[in-house]
């Protein structure tokens, strides 16, 4: 579970990139720690009401800059 469930519909953020930092902000704020198991992409998918696809791409980009989620792109 996020700790901080806020995406903005109406924002000029995309999405995909909002959901990259609700999980960054839990990491720093240490909800999440190192090794612990994070929620799925069909978790947060359902938590945050967004489709998997654009979870799976907020987590992509966050691999991108050095985490690991286990995307598979």
């Amino acid at each position: 579970m996020l700790h901080n469930l806020k995406i903005d519909s109406e924002s000029e953020i995309p999405k995909y990139k909002q959901v990259v930092d609700l999980f960054v902000s839990d990491i720093e704020a240490g909800i999440f720690r190192q090794g612990q198991r994070i929620p799925s992409i069909n978790e947060t998918s359902e938590e945050l009401l967004l489709s998997r696809d654009t979870v799976e791409k907020g987590l992509c980009l966050y691999e991108e800059n050095g985490y690991s989620f286990g995307c598979k792109r």
